[in-house]
């Protein structure tokens, strides 16, 4: 599978809710990128992604403490690297996320989409 497909299924399952699995398909197309280019803005992009899905996985199995650290993690990656990648701005998608996160929006935070 391409990498943009991967990328893609990725969006699916996020979409979806199924953000371990998500999580799983876009590590994929990471570990790709830290064979071939992992001094590249794909590279620390794709991280943020991950650990954003990650984030809200651990939402949803109520472990809020493990969300906010991956989520700060999250946050480092997206300051570093350009906020799109093929398409998606990763800054929204946090800020959207942490905006709900912050006032313990949970349930909020695990219907953000990616368009």
């Amino acid at each position: 599978m391409s990498q943009n497909e991967l990328f893609h299924k990725g969006l699916q399952a996020f979409n979806l809710g199924q953000f371990f699995e998500a999580h799983e398909i876009w590590e994929e197309f990471w570990q790709e990128l830290r064979l071939n280019r992992p001094d590249s803005q794909e590279f620390t992009q794709m991280q943020a992604l991950i650990q954003i899905s990650v984030a809200l996985h651990l939402i949803q199995e109520n472990r809020i403490i493990g969300a906010k650290k991956v989520l700060e993690r999250a946050r480092i990656n997206i300051s570093k690297a350009n906020e799109n990648i093929l398409g998606v701005n990763i800054e929204c998608v946090y800020q959207e996320i942490i905006r709900f996160f912050e006032k313990g929006d949970f349930a909020n935070c695990l219907n953000v989409k990616i368009s």
